[in-house]
């Protein structure tokens, strides 16, 4: 399958508290990591004058750095192109890429791609290079970028549509700040799956993508911020037309994550899952250069996240989880994990265990903490 450079959460610090992988057991997978956007890569960037046309070099890459304010709209335009064989990239100064805004126009031998600024700072443009010259111009529109073609739909529709690969399709419902949305895109190929709506400093900021959440039907469920108008588009990644069935419903707010319990250096806690939904939670006090090992036993497939507390509303194709995982272990069929980190600081850590299948075992387990080093 195709994999995309997806948009990240638009979160806040992890805090000072740092983790340092130590060691993994043999029946420990750590998570795989997503995906660097090419403008996050070290290199210098150049400053490009808006409304200004910019030579490139044939076989050249082109790095610029672009000053915005918050929810200030750009729009970039390369020529001339070559369809599906030119890329803009635009990230912000954490290495995020920024999804496009929804709806450019197809323009035969032209590029356009248009992007809001989550929050004032700088950003860096990558152009990939190319066998021919071109020219890249930067400009920032007078009004909001203008969704073309978008179709309405309704919470509760289901909507089939043929969708070409190059050529997206677009549709447009309303909603009102607080609704939770889920939306779905079946088809027997694959597709992409993007969300965007309306900014709170004005204009149209993108609120999630997906390609793969369920095999190859892309899903998206959030809290939709802002009464207003979403726009949902729905593109294809196979090289021959894609028959697509559009879902669009209203779901409850999630249940909150559960209370974490506390657990010290030394002790075992146990504890049952109830269902394969359930997951528990621990907050486990750390101290600087300290090295914890986390190990989980439970005669199921489970696993364990340590991470950061997280309280943010999701962007992507899920409910919050209430952690921000920064290692992931599990225990394969059934058995023991570990991990273990270093702390860089004194602080608090989250455990999460969740379940990958309990089936007929009862959901126990029980998990150990063991402090060492300093």
């Amino acid at each position: 399958m195709m994999k995309r450079t997806k948009m990240l959460d638009w979160k806040g610090g992890a805090g000072a508290l740092a983790l340092v992988v130590a060691s993994h057991a043999s029946a420990a997978h750590a998570s795989t990591p997503a995906p660097v956007p090419v403008c996050a890569n070290d290199g210098p960037a150049l400053p490009i004058l808006s409304g200004q046309p910019t030579a490139i070099p044939a076989r050249s890459p082109a790095r610029y750095h672009i000053v915005l304010a918050e929810a200030e709209e750009v729009a970039i335009t390369l020529t001339p192109t070559r369809s599906g064989s030119e890329t803009i990239e635009l990230c912000d100064e954490a290495g995020i890429a920024l999804a496009m805004l929804p709806g450019q126009p197809p323009v035969a031998g032209m590029l356009t791609s248009r992007f809001a600024a989550p929050s004032a700072g700088r950003f860096t443009l990558v152009v990939a290079p190319a066998p021919a010259a071109r020219t890249v111009t930067v400009s920032t529109p007078d009004a909001p970028a203008i969704v073309y073609d978008a179709m309405p739909i309704a919470f509760g529709a289901n909507v089939s549509a043929r969708i070409v690969k190059d050529s997206p399709r677009l549709w447009s419902f309303t909603a009102k700040a607080g609704q939770w949305a889920r939306i779905t895109a079946n088809s027997s190929s694959d597709t992409a799956l993007h969300l965007a709506g309306p900014a709170p400093g004005g204009g149209i900021a993108q609120l999630g993508d997906d390609d793969d959440s369920i095999g190859l039907d892309p899903l998206i469920q959030r809290k939709l911020p802002i009464t207003g108008t979403y726009y949902i588009r729905v593109e294809s990644l196979a090289d021959e037309p894609d028959d697509v069935l559009l879902q669009l419903r209203e779901v409850p707010a999630p249940p909150p994550s559960p209370a974490a319990m506390a657990i010290g250096p030394g002790s075992t806690a146990t504890g049952t899952l109830a269902n394969d939904a359930s997951r528990a939670f621990y907050d486990l006090p750390v101290r600087a250069g300290r090295t914890y090992r986390v190990m989980l036993a439970a005669p199921f497939s489970g696993a364990m996240d340590i991470g950061l507390a997280d309280p943010f509303e999701p962007s992507g194709s899920g409910p919050a989880t209430g952690i921000a995982p920064r290692f992931t272990a599990d225990t394969g069929d059934a058995g023991k994990a570990m991990l273990a980190f270093t702390a860089a600081s004194a602080g608090h850590v989250l455990i999460q265990i969740r379940s990958l299948g309990i089936g007929e075992t009862g959901g126990g387990y029980s998990l150990s903490i063991i402090e060492s080093g300093g």
